[in-house]
């Protein structure tokens, strides 16, 4: 889903650049992880996120979606078998929680006990029906037994961490079956490898002494003797795609934005191509919904709204939006001044942006009010968001039904409701059809609920040792891309996932 990212539209000044992990190390040591984009002050929250280092090596799920194989997989797992009114789970040998006990059937039979109607609950918005059903246990194999055929299938798990109750860990009242620990201290959180190792996630770099992994923003990497040029593209070796995108989410019951002609002529008047060259150094990247270009699901044919003065003015003028010849602004045909009134999750890191949307607007005649507080009346909500990843299921801010929706409205529009759902349950399967999240793209395109300003991109500094670097290839529809740029020294030598993480 959509969820405030850091609280921040200050995401929109990412400038970073990475060389690639080592070939080899020689000690094992720590290794500091600055700048991630994931908040730590919830630990839980945290641990228990979707995030590519969270969800792979601290709090994995037993399923995942895999977008390299279009489709999803075990990953706890030694099998998954989906016989209708029957499924079968049987999990890895060798697996175990932190504190290094073994993981039992019956321990994965009341994780689905608890978490599976939970699940349903979430994913089906409240209304997929879940049929009794009876668990057997047979050592590390769970059978559940239907007493009639679910409408969604086992993947409905993907992104539930496999935990059990736990008071042994400070802060935290669960483990996880994942191979790194995490313990905090202060504003650092530490990861914790069997082998001994630490991974040490801070907020901010602290040196540039190997090994680290470094996450930096702009003014970091540019000091104030060498300013970049507005225009000027950062140069990053290796950028990474990242679900963060900024947006503009209008309200669809507002005096002027409930129309979606009104909201594509605001489309139309944000010079986002510019915002993306001077504010983020150009990587990121113009999207048409809120979908990440290298998601299968996004459409392709579906082109970015231009920027365009001519054509928003044209579109404000056709729903008789006309400019006063005395003060400039334009007025309803009843007379009333038009004002949009944006809340800002980040109001006072959002100076640069709020003044760029401000000038476009007044550029054409509309007067703008920006608020930090969150007020019933808002015509829009100006902030940075991550994006549902990797499955990309816009139902948690996008259906009428969301319950856990970011936004101080619903949307309600009964064609985007149905494709939402189709596109949901298509991920409980072996392999989602992801011509049904490009119907979902269509109609948001037609509907506009957002003016999307950019999805952004990072870049990283990576140096994990001595020996010679090499590039790693990061793709980010890989979900062990992090567990790989860390391979070389959290389990093997070399760029891919050790024997012991592949059997487990």
């Amino acid at each position: 889903m959509l969820t405030n990212a850091k609280g921040k539209t200050t995401v929109l000044l990412w400038i970073l650049g990475f060389t690639g992990p080592a070939l080899s190390v020689e000690k094992k040591t720590n290794v500091v992880i600055s700048g991630w984009p994931l908040e730590v002050g919830n630990l839980g929250q945290a641990v228990l996120s979707e995030d590519p280092l969270m969800g792979t090596l601290v709090c994995p799920s037993l399923t995942r979606l895999n977008l390299n194989a279009l489709k999803s997989e075990a990953y706890l797992l030694e099998k998954l078998d989906d016989n209708g009114e029957q499924w079968t789970f049987k999990l890895k040998s060798g697996l175990k929680w932190w504190d290094k006990s073994a993981v039992s059937g019956e321990q994965l039979a009341e994780f689905l006990r608890l978490e599976l109607p939970v699940a349903v609950e979430k994913q089906g918005l409240r209304t997929w029906h879940l049929p009794a059903m009876d668990l057997t246990v047979n050592g590390p194999q769970v059978t559940i037994h239907w007493k009639s055929k679910p409408l969604f299938g086992p993947y409905v798990l993907n992104n539930s961490p496999f935990r059990q109750k736990f008071e042994g860990i400070e802060s935290l009242a669960f483990q996880c079956a994942g191979e790194l620990k995490p313990e905090k201290e202060a504003s650092t959180v530490h990861l914790i490898a069997a082998n001994g190792l630490r991974l040490d996630l801070q907020p901010s770099s602290v040196s540039n002494d190997p090994p680290f992994i470094d996450f930096r923003f702009g003014e970091e990497l540019h000091p104030n003797r060498s300013k970049r040029q507005l225009d000027e593209a950062l140069k990053c070796d290796q950028a990474i795609d990242t679900p963060f995108i900024t947006l503009l989410a209008w309200n669809p019951a507002g005096r002027w934005t409930s129309d979606p002609t009104f909201r594509r002529a605001m489309t139309h008047l944000i010079p986002r191509g510019a915002l993306l060259r001077s504010g983020a150094g150009s990587l990121g990247d113009l999207i048409s919904g809120p979908i990440l270009r290298a998601h299968p699901g996004y459409k392709r044919n579906l082109l970015v709204p231009a920027y365009d003065l001519g054509k928003a003015e044209q579109l404000l003028n056709k729903l008789g939006y006309k400019r006063s010849e005395q003060d400039g602004y334009r007025r309803t045909p009843q007379g009333e001044l038009m004002e949009l009134r944006i809340l800002v999750h980040d109001f006072e890191g959002s100076t640069l942006l709020r003044k760029v949307l401000d000038d476009s607007l007044r550029a054409i005649g509309l007067k703008t009010v920006f608020t930090g507080k969150m007020e019933n009346n808002v015509d829009a909500v100006l902030a940075s968001v991550a994006s549902s990843w990797p499955d990309a299921n816009l139902s948690s801010f996008l259906h009428s039904k969301s319950v856990d929706s970011p936004w101080p409205w619903r949307y309600q529009d009964a064609a985007l409701d149905q494709a939402l759902v189709t596109y949901a349950l298509s991920l409980t399967r072996l392999k989602p059809d992801f011509t049904f999240l490009e119907k979902v793209h269509d109609l948001v395109y037609k509907l506009e609920p957002f003016s999307i300003l950019m999805q952004h991109r990072v870049c990283l500094e990576a140096k994990l040792g001595a020996a010679e670097m090499r590039k790693l290839k990061i793709g980010v529809k890989n979900p062990d891309w992090f567990a790989e740029l860390l391979d070389p020294l959290v389990f093997s030598v070399g760029s891919t996932a050790s024997p012991d993480r592949q059997n487990r």
